[in-house]
């Protein structure tokens, strides 16, 4: 299983890496929007490809949402998941804007005003 949250560029990379029956999964648009998706090639490896999205829960699963976020909440208050969240001054936005481009950073990213 492939977690994708850089999308343009990236696809074709992923398709080569992922075994047979395996699952690509596109969160994120950090270099851009996935294009020229060629459904034959995810078919020659049998792939699948998901792009969830929180708004398809909130819509039409709110018991599998409230559970879910029950338990992220839980493992993270237990240790088990430890968000990794890189702090910038509002002066210091154009490092931030650098350190992602540059895929310096991993987590999220807050800029404090």
């Amino acid at each position: 299983c492939i977690y994708d949250c850089y999308g343009a560029g990236f696809l074709q990379n992923n398709i080569k890496a992922t075994a047979p029956f395996g699952i690509i999964v596109n969160y994120g648009d950090v270099l851009g929007s996935l294009t020229n998706l060629n459904i034959m090639e995810l078919w020659k490896k049998s792939l699948y490809i998901i792009r969830p999205s929180l708004f398809t829960y909130k819509v039409s699963n709110r018991v599998e949402l409230v559970l879910s976020s029950a338990l992220l909440f839980t493992h993270i208050i237990e240790g088990r998941i430890r968000p990794k969240i890189n702090t910038y001054k509002f002066k210091e936005v154009p490092r931030a804007l650098k350190d992602m481009q540059n895929n310096k950073l991993i987590g999220s990213v807050v800029v404090k005003i």
